[in-house]
């Protein structure tokens, strides 16, 4: 014979004489309490995966942002004396790269 936890507990209780009803409530706030905090659990990894996606993108840009800063150092060597404030350009644009890329980082950590 199959009984269900409830009218187990219910019919315990009533043998002992007491109210099942303060054990049931309680059942049930639990019952809400986990249900609840799974919610909790859900949208906090739904907005964690979010938070990796702009990470992601802004590597991806830091990397891109990289890649022009090194081309223009090359172009600017390529000029010669003429390419001189390219030259500094370049390096703000590398520094400007590198910050990104370590900002996303501790993002990730």
């Amino acid at each position: 014979m199959n009984v269900s936890r409830p009218l187990l507990t219910t019919a315990l209780l009533a043998a002992l004489g007491l109210s099942s009803a303060p054990a049931i409530a309680q059942s049930q706030a639990l019952d809400k309490a986990v249900e609840t905090g799974q919610q909790k659990v859900a949208e906090g990894q739904q907005s964690q995966a979010k938070i990796d996606k702009i990470v992601d993108a802004i590597s991806n840009v830091a990397i891109q942002t990289s890649m022009l800063a090194v081309n223009g150092e090359v172009e600017a060597a390529r000029a010669g004396v003429y390419g001189k404030g390219f030259a500094v350009v370049s390096t703000d644009i590398q520094n400007l790269a590198d910050d990104a890329a370590e900002n996303a980082e501790t993002i990730k950590d």
